[in-house]
């Protein structure tokens, strides 16, 4: 959140003839989320209201005073919460003196603290009792974050296509570029060198089958590394791989790339997160850490059975090459009111609906008609 405005309280007080029009420039100085909170409690009819009834300067002298501090060092989470809910409750009840009524039922619902507790509410005009109250332990709150990989399976070829794509990477780009600022001559001779060094790997990948498609990326280095040593060229790190993706392509038939242990490599592209409820036997507090660095190693020893049951139940069975990053889990909690307070109602009958379309049909044709 932030403020663009050049406006402070204290400035908002020095002009008290213009203090309406600077609050209101002050406020649309706000990030549009701040500004939506103004305008969903309509600040500015109650900035009207106060200036016509001459309290405006007033109410902002208060606010401005060094004595009022809002500040978490000041005032804590908890009489916070007690203040906002007496301000709702009183805001509430002089725009509706039902509004209270609210308040009032909660408090019954909480002091009963009783599962399934029954509450009368209106839906749809009609009174009926639903259950408004359930008691869940902490637990059934929390859910675990994991994070689900698919393997890289790629296919390349050295076709003139994809040949071409090697002019937009980076590394390649870079070899024909020199750092030697002040010497012109040395910065020109370095980029004519490498400028001749692209040609060299260029035409060294020529030398590739380019209607060869390949299905695994181990054959592929294999040519490549073949092709490379005749021509006399040892490449760094950074520029094989960019050959490497310039002429590779996603591929599901290929096979699975792999690191040098073996293990298959996971494709961001296809990378998901699952949420997974914590598991019933689990007992909170949880071991975690909040380092930047922080390790969820035991967490992971609670957790992980529980994460590949659910793996193996909700994800394998529509991708079977998954896996979880269990180095990437995070824990989370959430209050799902909808998943346990939700009360489906089915729609109404089709021959209903027609109905109302047809009159509505009908309003419309007599509408039409006395309009021509």
């Amino acid at each position: 959140m932030y403020n663009l405005s050049e406006f402070t309280f204290q400035k908002l007080l020095e002009d008290s003839e213009g203090l309406a029009d600077n609050l209101r420039a002050y406020i649309n100085g706000f990030s549009p989320l701040a500004r939506d909170i103004f305008e969903k409690f309509e600040f500015d009819n109650e900035i009207q209201k106060l200036d016509e009834a001459n309290r405006l300067f007033e109410v902002m002298k208060a606010i401005a005073s060094p004595e009022v501090d809002l500040s978490p060092a000041k005032l804590s989470n908890l009489r916070m919460g007690y203040l906002f809910e007496e301000l709702v409750r009183k805001f509430n009840e002089q725009a509706n003196e039902e509004a209270g009524d609210h308040f009032t039922e909660l408090v019954r619902l909480y002091g009963d603290f009783e599962q399934n507790g029954l509450s009368e509410v209106k839906s749809d005009g009609q009174i009926e009792k639903q259950i408004c109250s359930k008691i869940f332990d902490n637990r059934e709150f929390g859910f675990l974050k994991i994070t689900v990989e698919r393997p890289l399976r790629l296919n390349f070829q050295a076709s003139e296509e994809r040949l071409a794509r090697l002019s937009e990477q980076k590394a390649f780009q870079d070899l024909a570029t020199s750092k030697k600022r002040k010497d012109a001559k040395v910065q020109q001779l370095e980029m004519e060198m490498g400028e001749s060094l692209q040609n060299q790997i260029l035409d060294a990948l020529r030398c590739l089958d380019d209607n060869k498609l390949y299905m695994s990326r181990a054959e592929f280095m294999r040519d490549l590394e073949r092709v490379l040593k005749n021509a006399g060229l040892k490449l760094k790190e950074p520029v094989i791989k960019a050959i490497l993706a310039a002429l590779a392509e996603a591929d599901p038939q290929a096979e699975i790339c792999r690191d040098k242990k073996g293990n298959p490599e996971p494709d961001s592209n296809l990378r998901d997160t699952e949420i997974v409820p914590l598991p019933d036997d689990i007992t909170l507090s949880l071991p975690l850490e909040y380092d930047k660095d922080a390790s969820v190693d035991e967490l992971i020893k609670l957790v992980k059975g529980h994460c590949e049951e659910y793996l193996e139940a909700e994800v394998l069975p529509h991708v079977p090459d998954a896996w979880i990053d269990f180095s990437k889990t995070k824990v989370g909690y959430e209050i799902p009111l909808n998943r346990h307070f939700y009360v489906y109602q089915p729609p109404r009958p089709l021959d209903e609906i027609e109905n109302d379309i047809k009159s509505l049909e009908s309003d419309i044709m007599a509408m039409l008609g006395e309009v021509v």
